[in-house]
């Protein structure tokens, strides 16, 4: 029986830095059409040494800024037609059938957190049935996947609604992903999630016109920043205390408790928390970790 992945194929390039460009057609590394399974089970497709170095150096280190772009890269989304130039969306032949996520944290700072990523991941792999492929990002922090689509035509309705299909969840897609031909870093991940027969995505979502059998389910009644507000309001006026931005004190890990207590995923609270009441610079892999909340929660 054949699977979601079976015939379907991209562009890739080994080396985006010697990809060709219009004025000089004959470079060496030019782009070539490879299976789309093979790209994300092979690691010979991954320059793994780069890719463990640039872990190794801190994400969004000098180092990891200026090497970055020295990995292969496939645009998972579109076959090229003219494979000796660069890639472009004017140079976009078809459609693959997927489209492309990524979860970073500049939009989930709670990713920052130990284990969060790993947790997070779960809570897709769980809840969301359109994942086809679902793993690590090149800085290991983030995440990225592929959803297969109904209407390769539409793959701008296909994101609009993908992204408020992860916002009612609370997480927060990289909108730059919203290009087809935009280039995917490889980041081979062993550990990487595969579902070779997933739900195919039909929902589309424009601001003029909903296209859509099922959009609704996203506009569900959701975890909202209604509850977060009320939830710190409540714990102000029983302590007499002040949330603040920048003001880090035991009483964020009683709001989390709190928020917990009312079945608010861990990685929606976190993401809250950081967004609205901590400073990025404040934000450590042991803020507001399970050890410390445990502590906390004996001593009250």
């Amino acid at each position: 029986m054949a699977d979601i992945f079976t015939g379907a194929i991209c562009t890739f390039y080994k080396d985006i830095i010697s990809r060709p460009v219009k004025k000089q057609p004959t470079l060496t590394y030019a782009g070539k059409n490879v299976k789309i399974l093979d790209l994300l089970t092979n690691e010979r497709y991954t320059n793994g040494v780069l890719l463990n170095s640039l872990r190794n150096s801190g994400y969004k280190s000098d180092y990891y800024l200026s090497k970055k772009q020295y990995l292969s890269a496939a645009c998972f989304s579109s076959v090229q037609d003219d494979l000796t130039i660069d890639r472009s969306e004017n140079n976009h032949l078809f459609h693959t059938g997927f489209l492309t996520f990524d979860i970073d944290t500049d939009g989930n700072p709670s990713l920052l957190q130990a284990g969060m990523c790993d947790e997070m991941k779960d809570f897709i792999i769980d809840n969301i049935p359109y994942i086809a492929y679902l793993g690590k990002s090149v800085s290991n922090l983030g995440l990225w996947g592929l959803i297969p689509i109904s209407n390769k035509d539409d793959h701008y309705g296909h994101y609009a609604a993908v992204i408020r299909m992860f916002d009612s969840y609370g997480i927060v897609l990289d909108k730059k992903t919203f290009d087809p031909t935009r280039l995917r870093f490889l980041s081979y991940d062993p550990d990487a999630h595969f579902e070779l027969n997933p739900k195919i995505f039909e929902d589309t979502y424009t601001e003029e016109n909903t296209t859509t059998s099922t959009i609704s389910e996203y506009e569900r009644p959701n975890v909202t920043d209604d509850l977060f507000i009320a939830a710190c309001k409540w714990i102000e006026a029983k302590h007499e205390i002040k949330f603040e931005k920048g003001s880090i004190h035991n009483y964020l890990l009683y709001l989390y408790g709190t928020l917990r207590h009312c079945h608010v995923p861990r990685y929606k609270i976190l993401n809250w928390i950081y967004n609205n009441l901590i400073d990025e610079s404040q934000i450590t892999t042991n803020c507001l970790d399970e050890v410390q909340i445990r502590r906390y929660r004996s001593a009250v």
